[in-house]
């Protein structure tokens, strides 16, 4: 549910992020290609503007995507430490109980880590897989 929601809200960021780093790095050639058409009619200022204000666009839109991408990696290893957390509770109960002994509550905690550690990448997946989902 968590990675769903945020991956989604990556994606509109994702979209933002491409379109302003197109229109920041199209402004570039163009103003260094008619250089001499922005000389002559002395709209440096103008252009100079422009390309600062593509540039704030993108590095905004830039900060955004790294921010949502923080938030879903935080929310997901929050998942993971919650559930851990919960099975070694329940596993050291076991183990004062004399149910479990101490190298099963080991086994047990190197099982759930090695099990969980490639959840970690479970966001990623999804935007990959429902962007080419949504591209065809």
């Amino acid at each position: 549910m968590h990675c769903g929601g945020t991956t989604c809200g990556r994606n509109v960021r994702s979209l933002t992020l491409d379109s302003a780093r197109c229109a920041a790095f199209l402004l570039s050639p163009v103003a260094l290609l008619n250089f001499e058409t922005v000389k002559y009619f002395g709209a440096e200022q103008h252009e100079e503007a422009r390309y600062d204000a593509a540039l704030q666009a993108y590095s905004h839109a830039n900060t955004r995507s790294q921010q949502t991408l923080a938030v879903l990696n935080s929310g997901q290893q929050l998942i993971i430490v919650a559930g851990v957390v919960g099975v070694m509770m329940l596993a050291a109960r076991l183990v004062t109980h004399h149910t479990l002994v101490i190298g099963d509550f080991v086994l047990l905690f190197q099982f759930i880590l090695t099990l969980y550690q490639p959840l970690g990448f479970l966001g990623t997946y999804y935007r990959i897989i429902k962007s080419k989902s949504d591209n065809k």
